[in-house]
């Protein structure tokens, strides 16, 4: 009887010390009595008194969320019905100081021989700390994070008398391996350590058995079924005898291989931003509200002339006034700086000159950090080059507009893009009345064949052609020209548009006699005029070329800014690149669509797997926001479409239901096949919703619908008209259904062949 007393006495302690050695709260729920016995953790987590180690069931469940308890209870009953062994489920437990934390709850189940269950053990780990870290780490990190969380911990027990060694089921697990799998013995742990880890294992195992240690904890990696090494973290406690021997080991395992890979994705995601800052165009100062400096890039010391030696003081006021001794004016930068600072959420975009003639433009807009400013970003970028090719245009445009002749621009198909003063009381037209349209609209269909055919032909040669044809004014009525007319040509010798100089030469005509006696002069003055115009034609390339080079530099590379270590800086500015060029592109592809140049390419595939893909894309967004992701398409659904236009459509309409729909709300994609072979696709969500208004302009050019998301999120508007536009030009259609406050739904059809 003795040695039985001795064995529960000894099994108690073997359980408190594995309750120990664990990050959980161990319980032990006696079916029959609905007594609850609680391991000491119940007080160092959850500050019961220590004196609480047994209470009845109806305690624990009052101290369970009210939301969460209905679902518990119905969880833990199906247990009871299907008669299962084990069971897992996370809820809000309330502390003794009343307020919840996140659990993980483990529990297993044991049953008599008539298989009523007779008692039911259990692990409650507190999760919370870690689900507020999920919202510190970037993106890509999350999903990782979370299955980190929701992972068990495994509990082995090493008998040093008899050397025989239990792991539990969870143990085996996390190495791949069933419980029936793997048998005991010491040799099932040194066999699968990694030979690098080995050594330092041995070691600290060596000290603890020899009384210089009681705990251990530490992270090493342990071989997979598969062959693959997993980081593991471990700790252990041990148990000696009244004389100080070492009688047991006890120890838990976790397996954090995926928080090390995302340790390092953190550790590449920064070394790649840094790489970038430093790799851009424009110079960049990241200041906190106080004016101290908090970052630069290397283009920011080489656009300023800073020595490297100056940097690395550290002194922000010798910084200063190295930069304000290069400006021609100091007293207006310090101005401008002053009153940015006195309105901490203003932008700013503007030019600052320099004492040795050099431009350039600054750039400038609040840091902000949970909503609030928190210092300053600045770009600064030399466009000296430019400033002066802006000057030199302003000079040829103005000469353009001052002579008397009329000038006209056109593109590579000959509409019109630019008009001089002239042009107006000539023809008849106000200038909004010709751009954009044919040059057809003021060449007369009287003119002959021949002519047409040689001044078109010319132009298509890359030739100039110069000569009388007939042009027609805004009434209709037909009247002679002298035409000069020149093709544009790129770089690459490509024509790109064309100019024309048109005279009109009515009173020339009705005065020829006259005119035959001037003829000599007036063709020696139309010469240098079309030569004068030649150069003007010529030269107004190379300035045009250098502006849309700055404008693109501008649109793809100016918003990427970041600073060192602080990954809200660089997702801000990522984000502020991301919209620029998110609008950019939308504009472009918008355009291509207008010009037919987006083509088709149709693959079949199934409609399901495609769809999963581009969920991957918003899933983080969606978690971020606490929204649940739902979609009901058959498997066996495949479609014959162009599956990149696809993805563009979907992730379109997605990304819109997830920015409009608040937290914690739904988002639904469904799919099914319609008569005539057609297939349709709705996305459906809980969100903000529309007004009637809206819907009605919702593919509206000229009405600017544009609106923030629920969390702040920027919208071009131009989305949903590009999806409109591509789902019409495959043969399908677009509608949508909402009201304000009761979500969206959007639908479209795709022609399935």
């Amino acid at each position: 009887m003795k040695s039985a007393e001795m064995e529960i006495i000894e099994l108690k302690e073997r359980i408190q010390l594995i309750a120990k050695a664990t990050i959980g709260c161990i319980y032990d729920w006696d079916l029959k009595t609905q007594k609850v016995w609680w391991s000491e953790s119940l007080s160092r987590h959850y500050n019961y008194p220590c004196l609480i180690i047994e209470t009845d069931i109806q305690w624990r469940e009052d101290k369970i969320h009210p939301d969460d308890r209905d679902a518990l209870m119905q969880s833990i009953q199906k247990v009871f019905d299907e008669k299962l062994d084990n069971w897992s489920g996370e809820y809000r437990f309330k502390r003794a100081d009343g307020s919840f934390v996140n659990i993980l709850d483990r529990g297993f189940i044991a049953y008599d021989n008539s298989q009523n269950p007779v008692r039911w053990i259990g692990s409650m780990t507190d999760i919370t700390e870690s689900k507020k870290s999920e919202e510190k780490i970037n993106k890509t990190l999350e999903q990782l994070q979370e299955s980190i969380i929701a992972s068990g911990v495994g509990l082995w027990d090493w008998n040093l008398q008899t050397n025989e060694v239990y792991s539990s089921p969870d143990w085996k697990k996390q190495i791949g391996y069933e419980d029936d799998e793997l048998p005991g013995g010491v040799e099932l742990f040194t066999s699968r350590l990694h030979p690098d880890d080995a050594k330092h294992l041995e070691e600290s195992m060596k000290e603890m058995l020899s009384g210089k240690r009681e705990k251990f904890e530490s992270e090493y990696r342990f071989r997979h079924k598969d062959g693959s090494y997993r980081w593991i973290m471990g700790r252990a406690t041990i148990k000696q005898d009244v004389n100080g021997k070492p009688v047991h080991l006890f120890g838990s395992h976790l397996d954090i291989t995926e928080r090390k890979l995302a340790d390092e994705t953190v550790k590449y995601s920064l070394a790649l931003t840094e790489t970038i800052l430093n790799s851009v165009h424009n110079g960049i100062l990241v200041v906190d509200q106080q004016g101290k400096v908090l970052k630069t890039n290397t283009k920011f010391a080489g656009l300023w002339h800073i020595p490297q030696s100056l940097l690395e003081q550290g002194d922000d006021k010798k910084l200063l006034d190295f930069v304000l001794g290069q400006l021609a004016n100091p007293n207006e930068f310090i101005a401008k700086v002053s009153e940015l600072y006195s309105k901490p959420e203003s932008k700013t975009l503007d030019l600052i000159a320099f004492n040795d003639g050099r431009v350039f433009e600054r750039f400038s807009k609040p840091l902000y950090l949970n909503g609030e400013p928190k210092g300053r970003i600045w770009s600064f970028l030399d466009i000296t080059k430019n400033k002066l090719a802006e000057e030199k245009i302003e000079i040829l445009i103005h000469a353009i507009e001052s002579t008397e002749e009329c000038v006209v621009i056109t593109d590579k198909d000959y509409n019109l893009v630019f008009v001089n003063q002239a042009v107006f009381p000539t023809y008849g037209y106000k200038k909004e009345e010709l751009i954009g349209l044919p040059i057809a609209i003021i060449h007369s269909d009287n003119n002959t064949a021949e002519v047409s055919n040689e001044l078109f032909s010319s132009l298509a040669k890359k030739q100039s052609w110069k000569g009388e044809v007939l042009n027609k004014r805004k009434d209709g009525s037909d009247f002679p020209v002298l035409l000069t007319a020149t093709p544009l040509l790129d770089e690459k010798g490509e024509i790109i548009g064309s100019v024309g100089i048109t005279k009109d030469i009515t009173e020339m005509k009705r005065k020829e006699v006259e005119i035959f006696f001037k003829n000599k002069e007036l063709y020696k003055l139309n010469a240098e005029k079309d030569k004068f115009f030649t150069i003007i034609a010529h030269d107004l390339k190379g300035p045009f070329n250098g502006f849309l080079g700055l404008t693109e530099i501008l649109a793809t590379e100016s918003g990427q800014m970041t600073m060192k270590e602080i990954q809200e800086y660089s997702a801000m500015l990522h984000k502020s690149a991301s919209n620029l060029y998110e609008l950019l592109g939308n504009l472009l592809k918008w355009a291509s669509i207008q010009k037919g140049l987006i083509i088709s390419a149709p693959e079949s595939f199934k409609l399901l797997a495609r769809i999963s893909e581009n969920l991957i894309l918003v899933r983080i967004s969606a978690i971020k926001k606490d929204i649940k992701l739902d979609f009901n398409i058959p498997e066996d659904l495949t479609v014959f479409i162009d599956p990149n236009i696809l993805d563009g459509i979907i992730r379109n309409l997605i990304n819109n239901a997830v920015k409009f729909t608040p937290k914690g709300g739904n988002i639904s994609i469904t799919a099914k096949s319609t008569s005539g072979n057609f297939v349709e696709i709705s996305i459906k969500d809980t969100g903000i919703g529309m007004s009637k208004q809206m819907i009605d302009n919702l593919f509206k050019l000229d009405v600017n619908t544009s609106r923030k998301g629920t969390e702040g999120e920027s919208s071009t508007g131009l989305g949903l008209i590009i999806c409109k536009d591509l789902i019409e030009k495959l043969g399908g259609e677009l509608w949508v259904k909402s009201k304000e406050g009761e979500g969206a739904e959007f639908h479209f059809t795709l022609c399935n062949n």
